[in-house]
Formats: C-alpha cells, sequence, structure tokens
C-alpha cells in the first residue's frame, strides 16, 4: 500500500520544518578570548654552593711571619787570665737577646672598597698578637692568581676583626672580590658554607652547615655548623647567595676535644667598623665586664667579671648576678643584644652608663664607669 500525497506532503512540510530551523538557527559564538596569561614573578635562581666555591676568586690563605725578641743561654769560650799570669780558655754561659721567627696560617678574603676603588683583605683580629711584631704576611689566592704581600692596617680585638693592605701600589685584584651581605637576616637553620685553610694541607677549603643560632650571650657571633679547624680564622662565612655574612674566628670544643660548634663576627659588625679599622692601629672599646642574657623577667645579669662599685649613701651599688635591667640610660632594653652593641659601638672607655635595676624587692639607680676591653 502506498501513502497517501496528503501524508507526503505532511512528511515534506515537517521536513522542511526541520530544514528550515536548522538552517536558520544563529550561528555558533566564535569562541572567547581567553584571558591573557599573567606571567609569574620571576624567582631568583640561587646558586648551588658548588657553584658558589667555584667563583671563590676571593678566598685568600695568609702566611704571617712573627718576629719577637728571646733571651737566650749560649756557652762562650773566654780567656781568663790566672794569678800566675798564665792565659786559660774557659767556658762561660752567656744570657743575650736574639730574634726568633714563627710562622702561622689563617685565612681571608677580598672584597673592594667602592668609595675608594681600593681591594682589601679581611681577616680575623687576632693576626694581631700582642707580644710579637709582624715581619711579613703572603696571601696565596685561587686559580693560580699571583701570591702577593700585605701589611696589617687596622684591628678590633673583641669584634675580631682586621683589615689588611696590599703593599702593591694601586693594586687591582684580577678575580671575582667577594661580596657582603646583611648578617641580620640571618637566621637558624639558613644554609651555610665557609672557605679557608683548614690544619696544614687543605687550601680553600669548603665546608657546609647551618646557622644555629643568631648571638650567644657577651660575644655576638654567629653560631653555626659548618666545621672549621686551625687555620681558618678569618674565612668568610657564606649564605645561599654567595654572599659574606660572617668572618670565622673561633671553634668550640668540649673538654675531650669534640668539635661542637664554630663561631663567626656577624658581617654588619665589619660593615659598621670598616672606617675605623681603615683608620689604622686598634679599634678600642668600652666593656660592661658582665654577661647579659634574656629571661622571662627582662634582661638580667647572669655574670660580672669586674666589681667596680659606686657608693650611693649606705649602700654599695654594681651590678649583681642576678639583677633585671630595668633602664638604661633613660632607655627601657628591648633585649640584652641592644645594651651590649649600645656599649659596643656608641660607647667609649671611661664613660660612664646609669643604670636602673631590679634586685630582689628592691630598685636601685646607679652610675657604672666603663673600662677598656682587654682581650681575655
Amino acid at each position: 500500500m502506498r501513502p497517501s500525497a496528503s501524508l507526503g506532503i505532511v512528511l515534506i512540510a515537517i521536513l522542511g520544518i526541520f530544514s528550515y530551523t536548522s538552517s536558520t538557527a544563529d550561528p555558533p559564538l566564535p569562541p572567547a578570548n581567553p584571558a591573557p596569561a599573567v606571567a609569574a614573578p620571576a624567582t631568583e635562581k640561587k646558586p648551588t654552593f658548588k657553584e658558589i666555591y667555584e667563583q671563590a676568586d676571593y678566598s685568600a690563605t695568609l702566611i704571617i711571619i712573627y718576629e719577637r725578641e728571646i733571651e737566650v743561654t749560649v756557652t762562650e769560650w773566654q780567656d781568663q787570665k790566672q794569678p800566675n799570669g798564665t792565659v786559660v780558655r774557659k767556658p762561660v754561659e752567656v744570657k743575650k737577646k736574639e730574634k726568633q721567627f714563627d710562622p702561622a696560617v689563617m685565612s681571608g678574603f677580598v672584597a673592594k672598597d667602592e668609595e675608594n676603588g681600593k681591594f682589601y683583605v679581611y681577616t680575623a683580629g687576632h693576626i694581631y698578637r700582642p707580644q710579637y711584631k709582624i715581619f711579613a704576611i703572603e696571601a696565596s689566592f685561587k686559580k693560580n692568581l699571583p701570591n702577593e704581600d700585605l701589611e696589617l692596617v687596622g684591628y678590633d680585638l673583641k669584634a675580631d676583626l682586621a683589615v689588611l693592605n696590599f703593599k702593591k701600589e694601586k693594586f687591582v685584584f684580577n678575580g671575582n672580590a667577594a661580596k657582603l651581605g646583611d648578617s641580620s637576616l640571618i637566621q637558624p637553620v639558613d644554609p651555610v658554607m665557609t672557605i679557608g685553610h683548614s690544619h696544614t694541607f687543605l687550601d680553600h677549603a669548603p665546608t657546609t652547615g647551618i646557622i644555629v643560632k643568631t648571638q650567644i650571650p657577651y660575644l655576638n657571633k654567629l653560631v653555626h655548623s659548618a666545621r672549621i679547624n686551625y687555620g681558618n680564622s678569618g674565612g668568610p662565612l657564606l649564605n645561599d647567595k654567595g654572599e659574606v655574612v660572617g668572618i670565622n674566628v673561633l671553634m668550640m670544643n668540649d673538654e675531650l676535644g669534640v668539635y661542637l660548634c664554630s663561631l663567626a663576627t656577624p658581617v654588619n659588625y665589619l660593615k659598621r667598623l670598616d672606617k675605623q679599622l681603615k683608620a689604622g692601629g686598634e679599634v678600642k672599646h668600652a666593656d660592661l665586664q658582665t654577661v647579659l642574657v634574656d629571661s622571662s623577667e627582662g634582661v638580667a645579669v647572669r655574670w660580672v667579671y669586674d666589681v667596680s662599685i659606686v657608693i650611693s649613701g649606705e649602700e654599695l651599688l654594681y651590678l649583681r648576678n642576678g639583677d633585671i635591667i630595668l633602664n638604661y640610660d633613660g632607655r627601657a632594653p628591648k633585649n640584652a643584644l641592644e645594651i651590649e652593641e649600645y656599649v659596643f659601638f656608641e660607647k667609649n672607655p671611661g664613660d660612664k652608663i646609669k643604670f636602673k635595676v631590679k634586685r630582689e624587692s628592691k630598685e636601685l639607680e646607679f652610675e657604672k664607669e666603663l673600662k677598656k676591653f682587654k682581650k681575655k
């Protein structure tokens, strides 16, 4: 049976409607323009410690020859006339003074003074020895740079810093000079690296570790775990950017000689004392002659190793163990380091400082005269 004409017309009409609907539908919208990509902030790529070490041309090994005068007893043969007129030669002990030369090895690093354009070598202050005269200093560097003769310019025994000058006139260092960082940014667990002369055969030896503590009472040093040894004194302590953040000055051992930690003078001390060091001679500091610590009650006196007494009324007034410092020269202390740096940078030997302290149930006020720091 064929479909009827009317059914065909209906089907055609329906298909036509669908066809019309399909052909007249709104064209698809073009894809929306994607939002422009926002560039991620560029992050500074930190060098590896291996890369930092490879660029450390500034590392210096210092050979110091010390000279001193010593008294020796020598035997000399002298002619002695006898009662009978004969001459007899006899041995006689005679005391004489002669020069003795003692070698030592330390470390250091080269940095450029951007103000005068000169290069200097920085090292630890104990390169200066009161009982000796420095006869000669020679520096050797990495990458087979030529050895250079140096001379001591200035030193600071309390900060344990020294600056050396190149003897060669208008000397230009043909390597990478060290960059000084900001030691106030250092935090515990930050990675660090040292470079220096370790023992008698490891030249420009690197060691790595972390910052353990950013200060310790009285010494005001960075404490770190990068191993140093004899000969490392004066070498740089570097952060993970390759910047000098400290100058290595001391290793701490226990009573059995087992290594505990290393100490470094913060580089910010060097930056603050730089002009004084380059002025020549000893940089002198006042000394509070106490150990101050931060406690739950405030800044406390932990230990007094020199008692300067000021008599006021019927009481003997001086800093004692256990005192809580409420005020110094009209300032309320935030921490122990604040007082120590105030005395270190702003006071001179002979200056006085006013204290207000809490001692047991009393509050006392008195003055203390500051003495010159003497290296123990």
